[in-house]
């Protein structure tokens, strides 16, 4: 019965704190349409609030209109997409390049696809790509310092007092609109990307499907500011136009 599902899923919620829909579907048995009514009373009678990709449990006041989506969301959603876009992202990387890899989930999946023999030179401010680079003796990693954010598993760098410079610069984006632009949801990270694209030869936007036609609330670049996006499959005709317009070239796994 539709009461006794309800009351399952919430009961569910309080235990994990978030989860995502994929999650939900599977555990629940439900179609995405019925998910969906669900959430919502859930999300009316204010026990939910939704973010990107799935809810999360409101469980005081403070939860209420949150917008920051919980780390370990982030990690499990669309987690097959990410590896498959980690994978291609890598297919570009030169002899010699130094690359940054910034804090989203999806740009760090890159760093299990990195070639050891191209004298690759890694930055980042990505707790989770440093945890993955930690026994790669082959290549140099440089990880930016400054205050700590649990949100984002990496630190908030002020980089107009560093002189890197990147021949490739790889990041992660929330939200990706043809009007909005590029956006996320922290502002000190999105000032870290604007920094980053400003100094990079090449700028590739790391974005799953899913996103695509998304907006967060923190605009931190131009759209046309990359050189590619790479994805898990092609977009509607409307961004592949945007997209030949204005010379950004959309990289997809074959």
């Amino acid at each position: 019965m539709k009461y006794n599902r309800i009351n399952e899923i919430e009961a569910y919620l309080r235990k994990v704190k978030s989860s995502t829909n994929e999650e939900l579907l599977d555990i629940f048995k439900v179609s995405m349409q019925t998910l969906r009514r669900d959430l919502k009373e859930l999300e009316d009678r204010k026990i939910v609030s939704k973010v990107y990709g799935g809810v999360v449990i409101n469980e005081d006041d403070s939860m209420k209109g949150k917008t920051f989506i919980d780390i370990k969301l982030r990690l499990s959603s669309h987690l097959e997409e990410k590896e498959r876009i980690g994978e291609v992202a890598a297919k570009v990387i030169e002899e010699n390049d130094v690359i940054f890899v910034d804090s989203g989930t999806t740009a760090c999946h890159i760093i299990p696809y990195l070639d050891k023999t191209k004298n690759i030179t890694v930055v980042t401010n990505s707790i989770l790509a440093m945890e993955a680079l930690k026994d790669c003796e082959d290549m140099k990693v440089i990880l930016l310092g400054g205050e700590y954010c649990p949100r984002i598993r990496g630190f908030n760098f002020d980089a107009t007092h560093a002189h890197y410079y990147y021949s490739k610069a790889f990041l992660a984006t929330v939200g990706l609109s043809l009007t909005r632009g590029l956006t996320n949801m922290d502002p000190q990270d999105g000032i870290l990307k604007r920094q980053v694209i400003e100094r990079s030869d090449k700028v590739y936007l790391m974005c799953d499907s899913s996103k695509i036609g998304c907006v967060a609330f923190n605009r931190f670049a131009d759209l046309e500011m990359i050189d590619a996006l790479v994805t898990d499959k092609l977009p509607e005709v409307k961004y592949m136009n945007y997209f030949k317009k204005h010379q950004i070239k959309v990289i997809t796994p074959q």
